[in-house]
């Protein structure tokens, strides 16, 4: 499963992966919470903004493999600017078959 968490404060978003369920996976994010103390949700909204678990929005699902899932973590990081992938960054070479209209190569934010 993909999925993506926003910050009703702010725009900012998380992009994450996992081959479990979303009830075993938010609970690591939930705030209040000791599982995950690393989790970029929890600690987001430990600054004050309002971003939960239960504010996900389940992307994709259905994918085993790892890589795959990856790579759908990293796809929907770069169409969405403003999410947050602790992973990897969008492969340079697809770029072009994602890009938003208009986008030039020079704007396109990925890697190689």
């Amino acid at each position: 499963m993909t999925y993506k968490v926003t910050c009703r404060t702010c725009s900012f978003a998380y992009v994450g992966e996992s081959k479990r369920n979303w009830k075993l996976q938010g609970a690591e994010h939930k705030p209040g919470t000791n599982r995950n103390i690393n989790s970029t949700i929890k600690q987001h909204a430990e600054i004050g903004h309002n971003i939960h678990p239960s504010y996900a929005e389940i992307l994709e699902t259905g994918v085993s493999s790892k890589n795959k899932r990856l790579f759908l973590e990293s796809l929907h990081s770069f169409l969405n600017k403003n999410t947050i992938n602790e992973r990897a960054p969008f492969p340079r070479v697809y770029a072009s078959l994602v890009a938003p209209q208009g986008a030039t190569n020079n704007n396109v934010n990925a890697t190689f």
